[in-house]
């Protein structure tokens, strides 16, 4: 780390890319409309027969995002989510929302 100021002077056209231009241009994915951080609100009908309180009721959750990932094969985002209704010491981190976002709004 400690030579790469020195290497950025020695090279002035070299031109740092941030994470979300390396994949939009390395990649081919293109960028998304949610960031780290965004609030988002996730609504559903439960099909879930078995949840006979909320079954074909609309359903609304709200979540935060906590990681977006590349996935080049699928050429989309995998965005993982923190739940409202969930804890943080028990969150499941290999569970994105697969669905690239389609379905989800800015809370």
């Amino acid at each position: 780390m400690a030579y790469l100021p020195f290497l950025r002077e020695r090279s002035p056209q070299h031109q740092t890319l941030n994470p979300i231009q390396f994949v939009n241009q390395k990649l081919g994915i293109p960028d998304h409309r949610f960031k780290v951080g965004d609030r988002i609100k996730y609504r559903y009908i439960c099909d879930d027969k078995l949840d006979t309180e909320n079954y074909l009721k609309l359903q609304i959750n709200y979540g935060l995002i906590i990681w977006m990932a590349p996935n080049p094969k699928g050429q989309r985002w995998e965005i993982y989510i923190l739940w409202d209704d969930e804890s943080p010491k028990y969150f499941d981190f290999h569970s994105p929302h697969w669905s690239n976002g389609d379905d989800l709004e800015f809370a």
